[in-house]
């Protein structure tokens, strides 16, 4: 027994595992206390600062969606006044341009620090700021041609349809990349909520505190996610009530099988019946459909995203031809490839294009010579004459253009007859 007694050691090292472990799996524990802590200080933090930038990206949405508003109200009250009499354009009064002024202050503030954004907000600016200059020198060159059988400028129209055009293309790319910066957080709000699961799923081994974490951790998860559910209805109901509200004709068709998707109470009225479940092509003469097909597919592979169409021929449901002035604009519509486009009719416009074009073509053939003087720069110049006048007179038409109607003719301008028409004329 004694010499089995000198022989005994204890075994130390089977003494040691059990502490060994006890403090691997200590140090785990806390370690895990220590990741779970950390974890939902920088989630919360994370979260908050995710929330602070998903609202300000629905309210840059929503400020540009105002101002798309803002310019098409504008243009459609200016088209609403074309050809009455004594009319100055009504597009831009002084509390749209107030409105359109604080809400490019908001999105410039906004978007201080996204990359390209300011650029193209002081090109929107600007083009804003031109575009009701340009739409008054075309309602005054319309209404002083209807009042004064004067020439029509269509280049002063056209000017302001293509600053619209250069506004509704940087909108709609303001728009565009705005609505992929919500993407981005909100896969970026996905991934964070995945990684914090993943975090508290290891760490509730350490214990009911970790649990209890976890249950806070996905009850704030759900909540932002009823938060993102009711902000998203809220857009929705906003932009349906603009869309069924707005006075001038609406529609979103599928650009693959042009089924008309939607159509607003204006669209309905305007073209005589319900448009949804019929196709695109129903609405314009048979003749102008291939047509129509055509530029569909030549807009598509541009790569734009939204223009002006122009004005084209369109129908009522009873046969009826209408002239219509279309915008449009490529989007996703509950998950298919679609258009959005605005028609209004600017039938009575082009009627009286067309009126002031057979007057003119009329005075041209007339066989009286016809002479035209206005006012320029404070002395009466010849401002148009006829074929009958180069015949008459022997002077041309590029002569006769700017020259003095007396010295024309001949006439001493000191002569009592020419003082009694120029007292005439004054009268």
């Amino acid at each position: 027994m004694k010499q089995a007694g000198k022989n005994y050691r204890p075994n130390t090292a089977a003494l040691r595992r059990p502490l060994t472990g006890t403090a691997a799996i200590a140090v785990v524990a806390v370690l895990a206390i220590c990741v779970a802590i950390a974890a939902s200080i920088s989630a919360t933090l994370s979260h908050e600062a995710a929330d602070r930038r998903l609202r300000t990206a629905l309210s840059v949405a929503s400020d540009l969606e105002a101002l798309l508003f803002l310019h098409v109200a504008a243009n459609t009250d200016f088209l609403k006044g074309i050809g009455k009499a004594g009319y100055s354009s009504q597009g831009w009064p002084v509390g749209r341009a107030a409105a359109t002024a604080k809400t490019y202050d908001r999105l410039m503030q906004s978007l201080a620090n996204v990359r390209g954004a300011p650029e193209k907000l002081r090109q929107l600016r600007q083009l804003s700021a031109v575009w009701p200059e340009q739409l008054e020198i075309a309602a005054t060159n319309l209404a002083l041609a209807d009042a004064q059988a004067k020439a029509i400028k269509p280049a002063l129209l056209q000017q302001a349809n293509r600053t619209l055009g250069h506004i509704m293309v940087l909108l709609s790319q303001l728009s565009a990349d705005e609505r992929e910066r919500i993407a981005h957080m909100q896969f970026a709000s996905q991934d964070q909520l995945v990684k914090q699961k993943s975090s508290l799923a290891v760490a509730s081994a350490a214990g009911i505190l970790l649990l209890l974490f976890a249950v806070l951790t996905r009850q704030r998860a759900e909540l932002a996610k009823m938060t993102s559910a009711i902000v998203a209805a809220e857009v929705q109901r906003r932009f349906k009530e603009y869309f069924e509200r707005h006075p001038v004709a609406m529609l979103i068709f599928d650009v693959n099988s042009r089924e008309i998707l939607t159509a607003n109470t204006a669209a309905q009225r305007q073209y005589g019946g319900d448009l949804r479940a019929t196709s695109i092509d129903q609405i314009r003469p048979a003749a102008d459909i291939e047509h129509f097909r055509r530029d569909l597919q030549s807009y598509l592979a541009s790569g734009a995203s939204g223009g002006l169409g122009g004005v084209r021929r369109h129908k009522h449901a009873d046969g009826s031809v209408f002239y219509a002035e279309v915008t449009y604009h490529f989007l996703d519509f509950a998950g298919r490839q679609a258009c959005f486009v605005t028609a209004h009719d600017v039938t009575a416009h082009e009627a009286a294009k067309e009126a002031l074009r057979l007057r003119g073509r009329a005075l041209e053939a007339s066989r009286n010579a016809v002479v035209i003087s206005s006012r320029v720069d404070g002395k009466n110049v010849v401002t148009y004459v006829n074929a009958a006048f180069e015949s008459a007179t022997g002077w041309s038409v590029e002569e006769a253009t700017g020259a003095c109607p007396w010295e024309m003719i001949g006439c001493d301008q000191t002569s009592p007859h020419v003082t009694s028409i120029g007292e005439s004329l004054k009268a």
